[in-house]
């Protein structure tokens, strides 16, 4: 877990393809423009801000997976335990009360219950754009040497996009590990403002929906 930023690299798909206020667009295509905007700038809460309140709950709920694993793996770097710790704590929360509600994430036996339980589990924090923001500059922060985590993401490109009333769908192509990857990138009005939503991909894919 020393290199947890890279893992959200890996993510470009996804985040294509999907709190409280905050973001949106008048289009699907102005959404993945200012969401690709926001890659680009290291702007966290924007990033985080134009996704669905539940693409931003089950993002907040993956993260917390990854910090608790983190603390496991990491038990012995004080200055890294320290760090995730506090970042914990800042959002009122601890690693074990993370951890209960993370079983039950583990516990799930299909694709759409895995998804229901990580937006359970993201709901447990009280502001999810500013745990997404806090939590990507704190491990961006323990490792200072990585480039923009967000820079291959800030160059997706969308087209075909079709719209469905509330829902839409298009095609995101991004080069991640200097290979060209596609998949289909949902987005959602809401609020009255279209953004991207996570939610389609995990409950087709699951845990694996987070290992791009």
């Amino acid at each position: 877990m020393k290199r947890l930023i890279p893992v959200l690299a890996s993510l470009a798909l996804l985040f294509c393809i999907g709190c409280k206020g905050g973001g949106g667009a008048q289009s699907p295509d102005d959404a993945f423009k200012a969401w690709t905007e926001a890659a680009g700038k290291q702007d966290f809460k924007a990033f985080a801000s134009h996704m669905t309140r539940d693409s931003q709950s089950a993002m907040a709920g993956w993260l917390l997976t990854q910090l608790t694993n983190d603390l496991r793996v990491n038990k012995n770097d004080n200055h890294r335990v320290e760090a995730i710790e506090s970042l914990l704590k800042r959002h009122g929360l601890t690693p074990a009360g993370a951890e209960n509600k993370e079983a039950k994430v583990q516990e799930a036996q299909d694709n759409k219950a895995i998804a229901k339980e990580f937006i359970a589990l993201g709901g447990i924090v009280k502001d999810r754009t500013a745990f997404l923001d806090d939590t990507l500059k704190t491990l961006k922060k323990l490792a200072p040497l990585e480039k923009n985590p967000l820079e291959e993401l800030s160059k997706g490109k969308l087209k075909d996009v079709k719209v469905n009333g509330d829902t839409a769908t298009g095609t995101a192509t991004a080069t991640i590990g200097g290979a060209e990857k596609t998949d289909t990138a949902h987005f959602r009005k809401e609020d009255g403002a279209w953004k991207i939503d996570l939610i389609p991909e995990l409950e087709a894919k699951g845990w694996e929906a987070f290992a791009k």
